[in-house]
């Protein structure tokens, strides 16, 4: 055994690496590459201590995960992200944390490459600057022309360009997507707490990549790019059995409902709505907006009588279509999420 593997067997978690040893020989088909694999893991505990607090089933599962796809865990690559996250547990009524597991667009270009289907997948990023023809449609099939305008001129970005060329195929398939589209239809709920604010980018390229990969066909030995495409960013728990359940299920961040009932001051729901409003996406601000108006129907007590809260805001809201001269509900929210940004900024609520 190398200093280094023994190194790592002396640490709790590095134990527990080394106890499904043989698994990780099963799925990557040796044992050098089983120990390449351990220590990346390892690494990569050690970079975010926060791993070390999440629960086993979630981190297992997201190593068994990248195990039977054969992506390395962190390292230069990015191919593969154990992310930690702390999501609310409906059943204990408590938050905990998980492993996340977050496959990136190199590392989902391989696995599709890998498959033997593809002669090309990728996900061209498009700028306000840049000089594009979107894509259109003609005899010979779908194009589009990119001229990217030079680096640090390249202003917003406005969407992604997925390509898949199969093979055999004498044309791509292409799509647009809008990245105004992307943000209110594809992106979770939480995604401020997710790499969408950190690295959208790659997000919004990993989308396109993703879009054009669900029209092809899947042969005998795509599993792993549709494992990849399944499990990406959902938690993946391993089981007594060894077996790997993935919960599709958007993680929910916060408790909302409990958050919103146990107000009873009407500036606490305001501070709290537009903290929502600021952190979710359309449909879950929209799912939440009767209960806020109904919740703040009941509440007397207004430390900021000055001006009308958004519950009172919403609940006038409810059933009415805005008036020509009123803002519409969409440049509403803009504005509430501007201003609660703006007093974060100044101190005077905290994030």
């Amino acid at each position: 055994m190398t200093t280094d593997l023994a190194r790592i067997e002396d640490d709790p978690a590095g134990q527990a690496l080394f106890e499904r040893r043989e698994d990780f020989v099963r799925f990557l088909g040796g044992e050098q590459q089983a120990e390449r694999f351990i220590q990346e893991a390892f690494s990569a505990l050690n970079a975010n201590p926060f791993l070390r607090r999440c629960t086993p089933s979630s981190l297992f599962g997201a190593l068994y995960f990248a195990a039977q796809i054969d992506l390395p865990v962190g390292g230069p690559m990015q191919q593969f992200h154990l992310t930690p996250r702390q999501n609310w547990n409906a059943q204990r009524g408590e938050k905990e944390w998980q492993v996340v597991p977050v496959v990136g667009y190199n590392g989902l270009i391989t696995l599709a490459m890998n498959t033997g289907e593809y002669d090309a997948i990728e996900g061209k990023l498009v700028y306000e600057n840049d000089d594009v023809d979107l894509p259109w449609d003609d005899e010979t099939g779908t194009h589009f022309k990119l001229r990217p305008a030079p680096d640090g001129a390249r202003g917003e970005l406005r969407g992604v360009i997925g390509r898949a060329l199969v093979k055999g195929a004498d044309r791509s398939l292409i799509e647009w997507l809008d990245i105004e589209t992307i943000r209110d239809r594809m992106r979770p709920s939480n995604w401020a707490k997710t790499p969408w604010a950190t690295d959208e980018a790659a997000m919004v390229k990993k989308t396109g990549i993703r879009r054009v990969s669900k029209y092809t066909a899947k042969s005998r030995d795509s599993w792993k790019f549709a494992l990849a495409l399944d499990a990406d960013q959902a938690v993946v728990n391993l089981d007594e059995l060894g077996e790997l359940a993935v919960d599709r299920r958007e993680p929910a961040t916060e408790d909302w409902k409990s958050i919103i009932l146990a107000t009873t001051d009407k500036a606490d729901l305001e501070r709290e709505w537009k903290r929502l409003v600021a952190s979710q996406a359309r449909e879950v601000i929209d799912e939440f907006r009767p209960l806020v108006a109904a919740h703040g129907g009941t509440l007397t007590v207004d430390s900021r009588s000055d001006r009308p809260s958004p519950a009172e805001l919403a609940a006038a809201a409810v059933g009415h279509e805005a008036e020509p001269d009123e803002p519409s509900e969409e440049e509403f929210l803009r504005r509430e999420a501007a201003e609660y940004e703006a007093a974060v900024a100044r101190g005077e609520v905290q994030p």
